[in-house]
């Protein structure tokens, strides 16, 4: 049987079981980041770039549903029609010249 580890703390541990936070404190940071929405667009170019699934959130454009007055899209068809996020940063395909001149 293996020896047991000797603790570096002699205090008590948490459980983690409370917020560590206040929730007022919480929402108003959350309020201040979604009132700056450069700030917003922002971080989601940031995470598309790097490979994540992004999703939007816009007026739905079918207005008979109005049971649903806003829809999650990805936002690469959003933003760059579809496209993933390895063709945006390549750039436009370039047009290859003909021998014919």
């Amino acid at each position: 049987m293996g020896k047991k580890k000797k603790s570096s703390s002699t205090g008590i541990t948490s459980k983690g079981e409370r917020r560590n936070v206040a929730r007022s404190t919480v929402k108003a940071m959350r309020r201040d980041y979604k009132d700056n929405p450069s700030r917003v667009m922002a971080n989601k170019m940031e995470a598309f770039f790097k490979g994540f699934n992004v999703t939007d959130t816009i007026d739905n454009p079918n207005t008979n549903e109005t049971n649903k007055r806003y829809i999650k899209v990805r936002f690469q068809d959003a933003h760059f029609k579809g496209r993933d996020y390895k063709t945006v940063l390549t750039g436009p395909k370039q047009k290859k010249a003909q021998a014919d001149d």
